[in-house]
């Protein structure tokens, strides 16, 4: 393999690891859900959800969504 080429997974592992996050946040909000017997319902980028697509969970009558960003230097945004 050449010397400046990457390997054909590392864009994968890259992929992935910016997912961490928000695949972290809805694995903990699942299980709260879970451990209270409250689920009903989940959906992962749900393209009717609008803005807040990333992460949906619908519990007894609720509906939240969820858009994770984050960013490595912290810092506002909009």
């Amino acid at each position: 393999m050449a010397k400046n080429r990457k390997a054909p997974a590392e864009g994968e592992r890259a992929a992935i690891g910016g997912y961490r996050p928000q695949y972290r946040l809805s694995a903990e909000i699942v299980l709260r859900a879970l451990r209270h017997d409250t689920l009903e319902w989940i959906r992962l980028a749900d393209m009717s959800a609008g803005r807040v697509d990333d992460f949906v969970i619908g519990t007894p009558g609720r509906v939240d969504g969820h858009q994770v960003k984050w960013s490595r230097d912290g810092g506002n945004f909009t």
